[in-house]
């Protein structure tokens, strides 16, 4: 008995491996940024048609070790803080 693979061939792209490097240089100099990103999606129902939903994020670093997400929207309203050691999840709907 015999088993024959395939191995899997790589092809790295070259303009993605620059943009990333790129992007760490601009990274190492920054202290501190924080953005906003509205997330959208939509779920089918039968007697509605799609129903459009959406996620806000609030996202705040602070460069090397500090960050905090909090997330409003459709799916409740959550809190992430990372600390340089800990992640904490924090549930606002649930007070947990």
């Amino acid at each position: 008995m015999s088993i024959t693979t395939k191995a899997q061939t790589q092809r790295i792209d070259s303009t993605a491996v620059y943009l990333l490097n790129r992007t760490s240089v601009t990274f190492q100099d920054i202290k501190s940024c924080s953005f906003t990103a509205v997330t959208t999606y939509d779920i089918p129902s039968e007697s509605l048609g799609l129903i459009k939903h959406a996620i806000t994020d609030k996202v705040a670093i602070k460069f090397p070790n500090k960050m905090k997400v909090t997330s409003t929207g459709d799916k409740g309203n959550r809190g992430l803080w990372y600390n340089g050691k800990k992640v904490n999840y924090y549930s606002l709907d649930n007070n947990t």
